[in-house]
């Protein structure tokens, strides 16, 4: 009789901490929901260079910024073009094939040729 009590204690228990993080997740879900509402501003990367300095590519509206930040200040160092990202895009695609990705879709193609 005591084994079975003390093992419903530990399912009621169990229940009940899976149900409290359950609710716990939703709450946060539903916070970072409501803080990202705002669509025309976007922190696309971050690269920090130590504690309170930080390099970081921003999506305003159309157009991609790079901004310095600091513990005292935050800078905007550069606008990037939209054709200069396409051609970035297109090159870092482009080292980012394997070889035998290249011969896979070269041995798959119809004439034999990859279009790379």
């Amino acid at each position: 009789m005591d084994f079975s009590w003390q093992l419903l204690k530990v399912i009621f228990y169990l229940i009940f901490i899976i149900l409290l993080f359950y609710i716990l997740v939703k709450f946060l879900k539903k916070q970072v929901d409501l803080q990202g509402l705002n669509q025309n501003l976007k922190i696309l990367e971050r690269v920090h260079f130590n504690s309170d300095q930080a390099l970081c590519l921003v999506e305003v509206v159309d157009e991609i910024w790079v901004v310095g930040v600091s513990e005292k200040s935050i800078e905007l160092l550069d606008k990037i073009a939209e054709s200069d990202i396409e051609s970035i895009n297109k090159e870092e695609n482009k080292f980012k094939k394997l070889p035998w990705q290249i011969d896979f879709k070269k041995y798959f193609s119809k004439d034999g040729q990859s279009n790379e």
